[in-house]
Order: structure tokens, then sequence, then C-alpha cells
């Protein structure tokens, strides 16, 4: 199994390596949440979501958008 930890310290060295890579922000912010920081997540995401806006990559928006919205509590689908 994968050390969290370990993973997140290369999610920190991709993020500002390619911020263009979209779907590393969606991966960090969930490892994120499961450290339970969901502020550092929020950001993480935020950041994510004007990345793939500006690629104009509209599924990797959506999903993030998605992904976001249920870190703020603001998703109201039925589980």
């Amino acid at each position: 199994p994968t050390d969290p930890q370990h993973t997140w310290t290369h999610y920190q060295k991709l993020l500002p390596a390619h911020p263009d890579y979209v779907g590393t922000y969606y991966h960090a912010g969930k490892l994120l949440e499961e450290f339970g920081k969901k502020a550092e997540a929020e950001q993480v995401y935020r950041t994510g979501l004007v990345a793939a806006r500006k690629a104009g990559q509209q599924h990797a928006a959506s999903e993030i958008l998605q992904a976001l919205n249920s870190c703020l509590g603001l998703d109201y689908e039925d589980e």
C-alpha cells in the first residue's frame, strides 16, 4: 500500500511544476480531505477549477467542481 503522506509529497512537487496538468488537482484535493484538511483541499480544488476552465477541459472542471461542492458540504444528491 502507498503511504498517503509520501503521495502528498509528490503532489506538492507536481502542482507547482505542472500547473496545467488538471487531473492532479482532483486527486490532491481528495487526499487532503482524507487528511482532514478541508480548507487546503478547497484551495486546491479552486485552483484546479481555474486551470481546467483555462485549458478548456470542461469535463475535468465539472468533476473538480463536484468535488469542491462535496468538500464544502454543498452536494445535495441523495446517497
